[in-house]
């Protein structure tokens, strides 16, 4: 929708129901920005250059640690989503660090990706360079916006972009319960991940707790 989130993070994603169905909220668009046009070129997102920079450094994209790398946008969100799937497959923190100077370096550093492999998941080729491109250093060689992210994701784990909107995977949480956002995601990866789910607890990250209906996505049922 050409709006720029820019604080996305699992504390700003609701699951909830609307008209019955079970769909996900993204809140709080206190420093978002609307681009006006639909190309999405440089010189129009510079306005994203001014006004607040407040973000949360653990989900924050280079450019919003250093605006020298170049305009927020629409990309910076994908390279937050990239970082909360990570979070959401691997139950482990996707950008090391305590401050934000060390957060900038594990976001920035091109040797060091915080992609499914290099957190240590078994992914296919397909599916680790659609992660990879999401979290590129550089604004500009990562997917333009989420559905455009989204898209390459499904379709590099074999579902169309139209069948993984609609479709509901035939999946139980072990429990006798309607299949829960982690149920669709672990149908989503399981033909292409590893899920390397610890056998206690997993730690999700604080955030996922920030509020009083946290992103269900981040709670882990062991399998």
């Amino acid at each position: 929708h050409k709006i720029a989130h820019r604080d996305v993070k699992p504390a700003n994603l609701f699951v909830t129901q609307v008209s019955g169905k079970r769909t996900v909220k993204v809140l709080d668009f206190g420093i978002a920005k609307v681009l006006h046009d639909t190309s999405v070129t440089e010189a129009l997102a510079a306005v994203t250059r001014q006004g607040p920079s407040a973000f949360t450094p653990r989900y924050g994209a280079p450019e919003q640690f250093n605006k020298q790398r170049g305009a927020s946008g629409p990309w910076t969100d994908v390279f937050a989503l990239a970082l909360i799937l990570v979070e959401l497959t691997t139950g482990k923190r996707a950008l090391d660090g305590d401050d934000p100077t060390q957060l900038y370096v594990a976001a920035a550093d091109p040797t060091m990706r915080p992609t499914f492999r290099g957190r240590g998941l078994d992914v296919s080729d397909a599916v680790e360079a659609v992660i990879t491109k999401a979290l590129h250093v550089e604004p500009k060689y990562r997917y333009a916006e989420a559905g455009e992210f989204w898209d390459a994701l499904t379709q590099a784990v074999g579902l169309s972009p139209e069948a993984a909107r609609v479709s509901q995977p035939a999946v139980s949480s072990g429990k006798g319960k309607a299949p829960t956002s982690d149920d669709m995601a672990t149908a989503l990866f399981a033909e292409q991940v590893s899920l390397q789910v610890p056998s206690g607890p997993t730690s999700a990250p604080p955030e996922a707790h920030a509020r009083t209906h946290p992103v269900e996505s981040l709670k882990h049922d062991p399998p």
